[in-house]
């Protein structure tokens, strides 16, 4: 699950490989796609009670991490600009609008995978799925008088941020 560079977060990487398609897919799934997607779905956002929004960003979009993808790093910093304009651009009808900035996932399991079995086969290395999900029912739970802009989730060996 997942766009990034070809060689991404390996030794291999390198930005001045990458092909002027790769890098506008890039942008095009992660940026244009999503500004297009929310623009088209915003009007029926306004008539619920308690709207939310909810982008998934990375770990890779936050300062100082030390990641070298320029790409995918720089369309992550982007969701995180997205998220903060649209929430002023929202606030006045109830939108919540908010980021998950998650590290490495264990994306090889399905979500209704044995949670310690994704811990143990993983070496509990990497995020699983129940994780996100349950950051994802907390924001849902929240009322209508509340946002909550960001949560940042780096796997617990994370070393890049």
């Amino acid at each position: 699950m997942g766009i990034w560079e070809h060689n991404a977060f390996s030794d291999a990487y390198n930005f001045k490989d990458n092909t002027k398609e790769e890098i506008l897919t890039m942008i095009n799934t992660n940026i244009s796609s999503c500004l297009l997607a929310v623009q088209s779905f915003t009007e029926n956002l306004k008539k619920s009670e308690n709207a939310k929004i909810i982008l998934i960003g990375s770990t890779w979009g936050l300062e100082n991490h030390n990641g070298k993808e320029v790409t995918f790093s720089a369309t992550k910093f982007a969701l995180r600009g997205i998220v903060h304009a649209l929430r002023e651009n929202l606030r006045g009808y109830g939108i919540g609008v908010s980021i998950l900035n998650l590290g490495y996932l264990a994306t090889e399991f399905e979500y209704e995978e044995d949670l310690n079995k994704v811990l143990e086969q993983t070496h509990a290395e990497l995020i699983p799925l129940q994780d996100v999900m349950a950051a994802v029912r907390f924001i849902l739970s929240t009322s209508k008088a509340s946002c909550v802009k960001e949560i940042t989730m780096p796997a617990m060996k994370d070393t890049n941020v």
